[in-house]
C-alpha cells in the first residue's frame, strides 16, 4: 500500500469517527434536554406551605390558615416569629412586626387595616 493510499484511508476513518462522535453527542444532548422539560401547573392547592432554611432545615416562612382566614408568618433562623400577617376575627387585616427574639411584647408594632 502506498503512502498516499494510507493517508487517504486514515482521513476517511478520521471523518467517519468525527461524524459518529458528533451524532452521538447530539443524541446525548437531545436525551438529556428531553428529560428536563417541566410542566408548570396552573394552580397549586394545599392547606399549608412551609419554606425551610437551606442549611438547617428550620422553617423560615409559613403560609397557611388561622381561625379567621389566611396568614403568613416569617421566622428567623432561631425559630423566633418576626412578622405576622393575618386576618383578625372581625375581618380586618393585621401586620405585626416583633422585636428580635420574636416574643409578643408591648414593643411590637401592629397595624390594623381600617
Amino acid at each position: 500500500m502506498t503512502l498516499q493510499k494510507r493517508v487517504d484511508l486514515l482521513e476517511r476513518h478520521s471523518r467517519r469517527y468525527r461524524n459518529l462522535f458528533m451524532l452521538s453527542a447530539l443524541i446525548i444532548v437531545a436525551l438529556v434536554s428531553w428529560g428536563h422539560t417541566q410542566i408548570v401547573p396552573e394552580t397549586i392547592k394545599a392547606h399549608e406551605f412551609i419554606v425551610v432554611d437551606r442549611e438547617t432545615g428550620a422553617p423560615v416562612a409559613v403560609l397557611g390558615q388561622k381561625a379567621a382566614g389566611g396568614a403568613l408568618d416569617l421566622l428567623d433562623r432561631n425559630n423566633n416569629y418576626v412578622v405576622y400577617i393575618n386576618v383578625e376575627n372581625d375581618g380586618k387585616g393585621r401586620l405585626t412586626l416583633c422585636t428580635p427574639g420574636g416574643a409578643m411584647r408591648r414593643d411590637c408594632s401592629t397595624w390594623v387595616s381600617p
